[in-house]
C-alpha cells in the first residue's frame, strides 16, 4: 500500500504537496479495495460487517490512521532523498 502511493507520488507532485487530503482519499480507496476485492477473494470469506457504526469507524481508521500516515511518510521520504524523485527532462 505504501509502496504504491510512493511510486505514484514520485511522479504526481500534488500527492506529496497536499498529503492530508490525498492521504485520506487514498485510505478510503484502500478501504474499498480491502473490503470489496481482497477479503471476498480470500479464505476469510464472510459478508463483512453490517453494523453502520463499525463500517463508519473502519472508514475513518483507513482514512486517517492508514492513508494520511502513508502520505506523510512518503512526503518526508521524498524530501529527505530528492534522488528518489524521477528525473525531469
Amino acid at each position: 500500500m505504501a509502496v504504491a502511493f510512493f511510486l505514484v507520488a514520485r511522479r504526481v507532485p500534488p500527492l506529496r504537496e497536499r498529503p492530508v487530503p490525498y492521504g485520506a482519499a487514498y485510505g478510503l480507496l484502500l478501504y474499498g479495495i480491502m473490503n470489496y476485492i481482497v477479503v471476498p477473494l480470500s479464505a476469510a470469506g464472510g459478508g463483512g460487517a453490517k453494523d453502520p457504526l463499525w463500517v463508519g469507524l473502519s472508514v475513518v481508521v483507513h482514512m486517517f490512521l492508514i492513508g494520511v500516515p502513508i502520505a506523510l511518510f512518503v512526503r518526508a521520504a521524498l524530501r529527505e532523498a530528492p534522488t528518489l524523485q524521477p528525473a525531469r527532462g
